[in-house]
């Protein structure tokens, strides 16, 4: 594991993982199994007031082997403004104490902003769940920001914060040919 990229084989496709700025992949916060592979990251200086992001990548496609179009984002968002739905969003998925704020579709990505306000709270964190889904090389991709106790940033900010950090993933795996 390089310290600011990871590279994933999903299913014999590889999918490019460059830290955003700021963040280093630890040896211990690579998780892998059959169907995905779950990475924590975590600021590379120790500064827990940057927060917390993750990254996961499944061994398909976000709408199985078909290429993601708008119209599919779109039933994806409806289902994530049903209760069910929003509850996916949350760290334990399924308290029904999560509540989407606001869900927003650029670039390929659907981003979600929500509220969890379940149990499951990281002690560093507030409680607004940043996620954006995705595909790089024909692979599901989930980013997830989870912002610290002392960022004040507002949703508008956060989503920007996340979209860099997918634009930048997509760059280098478009970039590596991949």
């Amino acid at each position: 594991v390089e310290k600011g990229l990871v590279e994933v084989d999903a299913s014999g496709r590889t999918v490019r993982l460059p830290a955003p700025d700021g963040f280093c992949y630890p040896r211990t916060g690579v998780m892998t199994s059959e169907s995905s592979a779950f990475l924590m990251l975590q600021p590379c200086a120790g500064d827990r007031s940057k927060g917390v992001y993750s990254m996961s990548v499944a061994r398909d496609g976000l709408f199985g082997g078909a290429q993601p179009d708008e119209a599919m984002f779109g039933e994806f968002r409806a289902f994530l403004e049903t209760s069910d739905g929003a509850r996916q969003l949350g760290l334990d998925a399924g308290s029904g104490a999560v509540f989407l704020l606001e869900t927003h579709y650029a670039d390929g990505a659907l981003y979600a902003l929500a509220q969890d306000a379940s149990a499951a709270q990281l002690s560093v964190s507030r409680t607004i769940i940043c996620r954006a889904f995705t595909e790089l090389n024909g692979r599901m991709t989930i980013i997830s920001f989870i912002p610290s106790k002392d960022d004040t940033r507002g949703a508008e900010d956060l989503r920007a914060e996340l979209t860099k950090v997918v634009k930048a993933l997509k760059a280098a795996n478009v970039q590596a040919g991949v």
